[in-house]
């Protein structure tokens, strides 16, 4: 009966093709092109004839709105959300990127949705994720060219076992495959940067480079801690930095004393201020300096001096050590390094800014400033 509407396959004149039917060049089959649950579709009908086509497009459609109503019904009463979708919104909720452990579980999450994909949340098992974190272990990190480490693999597991306990509130799942399993074991490092050694590595790096690792190491703070340092945190009248503890789990000190050396450091660079960025140290981009910016320069400083198996972070454990060898003892300078065990840090608790004058000023008098790195 619709013999009287086909002409090569064409309707009648005057006649448009529904919206998402379209023709392309180099091509006499018409197309589906629709954007159906936020994916877009693009298929070949196989036909040319108009009416085939139609018919096929609303066969299609009909079963992708199908498929949509029931992922938005089992997306309201939280069940087989795909995994992708439940990180995405625990980053979008709980962990904003504009903070460091944001841009951390950013960053953790990757190959997360690398391995898990559109896999539904409720079908993960504990089987499941042992395959990935031995799947994991033995990838390589396309940043650093080797072998992951089994402390990332913990992060990610740490990341993964956070963004169930969210779905379980969220109604995704009841109860986590992540609970109980454990994590690879991790080195303790005891590297002690030398007095030689240290000195080697700042006449290998570049001026603005310098100031960040004399900061790291006369403050004996935390590198990210330094690395995201602001002009409002500092008080150079007082001789003062301030911190907010933005840590679940790790303590710092509210006020910190600047010594001499630090001193010298901060005065320059607020006197060759040339930018409105708010950090005291920053790369070309005005943003701050990563911790793999920061390992990348120091790596190739390190390489340079030929010294060997050293991190920014070892700069930490020398400034104690330096502190402690100064003769200060354990509640003073573990104020200092806002030290994270209990039993330790209830004696921190009533220091003053004052009260880290004197182990911070045994760090400048071992001499570690600008004038040496030039020499």
């Amino acid at each position: 009966m619709k013999f009287w509407l086909r002409s090569m396959g064409r309707r009648k004149q005057g006649y448009k093709a529904p919206e998402g039917l379209v023709r392309i060049k180099k091509s006499n089959c018409w197309y589906i092109k629709r954007t159906v649950l936020g994916k877009e579709v693009y298929k070949s009908t196989g036909t040319d004839d108009l009416i085939e086509a139609e018919e096929i497009y609303h066969l299609v459609m009909t079963e992708l709105l199908k498929e949509a109503k029931t992922y938005a019904v089992n997306r309201i009463l939280g069940r087989s959300v795909p995994f992708r979708f439940v990180v995405e919104r625990y980053l979008q909720e709980m962990s904003p990127s504009k903070c460091r452990h944001g841009r951390n579980d950013k960053n953790s999450s990757k190959p997360l949705i690398s391995f898990f994909g559109d896999s539904k949340i409720d079908g993960i098992t504990k089987q499941d994720v042992y395959k990935y974190m031995d799947w994991r272990k033995n990838t390589v990190s396309e940043k650093t060219d080797r072998v992951v480490s089994g402390l990332t693999v913990n992060r990610e597991r740490s990341f993964l076992s956070k963004m169930f306990k969210a779905a379980i509130r969220w109604g995704y799942v009841d109860e986590s495959p992540v609970m109980g399993i454990e994590g690879f074991s991790e080195n303790k490092r005891e590297r002690y940067i030398t007095d030689d050694e240290f000195e080697a590595v700042l006449k290998n790096l570049q001026e603005d480079h310098k100031e960040v690792f004399l900061a790291l190491y006369h403050t004996a703070q935390r590198p990210g801690r330094i690395y995201d340092l602001q002009w409002t945190q500092i008080n150079l009248e007082e001789r003062a930095i301030t911190f907010e503890n933005t840590s679940h789990n790790k303590r710092v000190p509210n006020i910190l004393w600047i010594n001499d050396a630090l001193y010298e450091v901060l005065t320059r660079r607020k006197r060759n201020r040339r930018t409105l960025s708010p950090y005291v140290f920053y790369k070309p981009s005005l943003k701050p300096y990563s911790e793999f910016d920061a390992l990348k320069i120091w790596n190739k400083a390190c390489e340079g001096a030929k010294v060997e198996d050293a991190t920014p972070r070892d700069l930490r454990h020398k400034a104690i050590t330096d502190m402690k060898k100064a003769g200060h003892g354990d509640a003073a300078v573990g104020h200092v390094v806002a030290h994270s065990d209990p039993r330790t840090t209830k004696r921190y608790t009533h220091f003053s800014v004052e009260e880290t004058r004197q182990p911070l000023e045994a760090l400048a008098i071992k001499g570690f400033s600008i004038k040496v790195a030039e020499k």
